[in-house]
């Protein structure tokens, strides 16, 4: 067939083709085909398109989060399982089971054996221990008990053992009574380092010296040792009372006070002995001797003997 070819505004129409019937209407299709292939091609020659990286945090506050989400999921069970009492009844059967157990093996105290006591009140000691036959001996707090017997004022230490299968051993060191503390009316016995120990039954230990005042019972031992290194006169010492804890006042027996300074003290209590070995001063019937002063010996006479002293024509 012929083909006829006209112009019609500029522009070009194939007569009698079919695809000159289309070429019109095709032009907005033919520009869209041609933009995703051009769109294609810059892809292509780019590379392929990276993945965003996650940022740093994101992996740990996702660990945390699913740990505490597990955490509140174990929480949420337990406290469920206890409120309901399973968690206690299997904890208690556990607990009668492992109490049967060690009754069934021997394992239980049948005897409380005890070493080194001479003073201590033994119920004492019994009430501090606070053990039955057949508890169980390895549930005992082997701490707990050693710290009882240790507050008891005689002991000053103890050690406690568990002897398989069926014993608890203790052992204590018992303090030694050194002089009776009397303070604010209220005597007590205390060791040479003036822990106190008791206060009863205090009238056994009355050959102990006595030692009156605040501060007394820590500074005794250093004192009545001083006062030992005269041993006649130590004998004849019955009170020593520590005055405002700066010096000591000495009561003898008789009823003679002896007043010593504070400074030099075993000079003057040697002077004193050496005095009474000569001129039997002590068998005077005196009330006091002061030796507070460095340079002189002051006594004071009873109020029998002053009275003497003063109208000695009246002496009977």
């Amino acid at each position: 067939m012929r083909t006829l070819v006209a112009r019609k505004r500029d522009r070009v129409v194939i007569a009698g083709s079919r695809a000159g019937k289309s070429a019109e209407g095709d032009g907005p299709m033919l520009a869209a085909v041609s933009a995703v292939a051009a769109w294609r091609k810059s892809r292509a020659q780019k590379g392929p398109a990276r993945r965003r990286r996650a940022p740093r945090w994101r992996r740990p506050v996702l660990r945390i989060g699913s740990a505490l989400g597990g955490l509140g999921t174990i929480a949420a069970t337990g406290f469920w399982l206890w409120h309901a009492g399973h968690v206690r009844a299997a904890v208690a059967d556990l607990e009668a089971r492992l109490l049967a157990g060690m009754a069934a093996a021997g394992l239980t105290v049948q005897q409380v054996s005890l070493e080194g006591r001479k003073l201590a009140p033994r119920a004492d000691l019994v009430a501090a221990v606070g053990l039955q036959r057949g508890d169980p001996i390895l549930l005992v707090d082997v701490a707990e008990l050693h710290r009882r017997i240790e507050a008891l004022g005689w002991i000053e230490t103890a050690t406690v053992s568990r002897r398989l299968p069926d014993t608890i051993h203790i052992r204590i060191r018992e303090r030694v009574p050194f002089a009776r503390w009397q303070r604010g009316g209220k005597t007590v016995l205390i060791d040479a380092d003036g822990a106190p120990i008791t206060d009863r039954g205090v009238d056994k230990y009355r050959r102990l010296p006595r030692v009156v005042g605040e501060g007394a019972a820590i500074a005794a031992a250093e004192f009545l040792a001083l006062l030992a290194s005269e041993q006649r006169l130590f004998r004849m010492v019955r009170t020593a009372t520590y005055i405002r804890k700066r010096r000591w006042d000495v009561g003898l027996k008789g009823g003679i006070t002896v007043r010593l300074p504070e400074q030099d003290v075993a000079l003057a209590w040697h002077q004193l002995a050496k005095l009474d070995r000569k001129e039997r001063i002590l068998q005077r019937d005196l009330v006091a001797i002061d030796l507070r002063l460095p340079d002189r010996l002051v006594l004071r006479l009873s109020p029998s003997a002053a009275r003497i002293r003063r109208d000695p024509g009246k002496e009977t």
